[in-house]
């Protein structure tokens, strides 16, 4: 019964790799660093446990290129500031104003600070505390203006039905007897 058990547990939670190497679904990795409690330090102690050190620290490389590359999709193609400096410069009443503008002063401090992606913000936040119920994508609807693009990916990843058997029939031993 363990080994049935075993077995089907494999079959959804793992992907054979190359050599026989098992590599865990990435989908469950997304979900885990999507969950403010756990974030990407809960999957870096996961994988430490599973892999020896370097092969952990690869694992967990390739989680954040898959990542932030699927971020990448849902960034709005084509956003692009120039359009709103044209129209500020052809208004002829800017164009009476003296040369200097407090705003200059935003633009320099801001070119001085690099630019982090919503995703990189997200996870240099503290995680919440774990013994506190959550309702994780109640928590990305609450935070889409904070996080933008980022809370539409968490809400798309976690709301994906991790499967649509009943448990007790997954890991059932008994036979199905079908009846016509």
């Amino acid at each position: 019964m363990g080994l049935s058990m075993k077995y089907k547990f494999e079959k959804y939670w793992l992907n054979s790799g190359v050599d026989d190497v098992q590599e865990y679904n990435t989908l469950f990795a997304f979900a885990l660093i999507l969950d403010p409690r756990y974030k990407l330090q809960s999957l870096k102690l996961c994988f430490g446990k599973l892999y020896n050190d370097q092969d952990a620290i690869v694992e967990v490389a390739n989680v954040m290129f898959k990542l932030k590359k699927l971020f990448v999709e849902y960034m709005p193609k084509g956003r692009n500031n120039s359009t709103e400096a044209s129209s500020c410069t052809s208004n002829p009443r800017i164009s009476k104003r003296p040369k200097f503008n407090l705003a200059d002063l935003d633009t320099e401090d801001s070119s001085n600070v690099s630019t982090k992606s919503k995703l990189d913000l997200y996870l240099e936040e503290p995680r919440l505390n774990r013994d506190e119920e959550l309702n994780i994508l109640d928590f990305w609807g609450k935070n889409e203006t904070k996080y933008g693009e980022l809370s539409y990916m968490a809400r798309d990843i976690l709301s994906v039905p991790l499967t649509t058997v009943a448990s007790e029939s997954s890991f059932s031993i008994g036979g199905r007897i079908l009846n016509k």
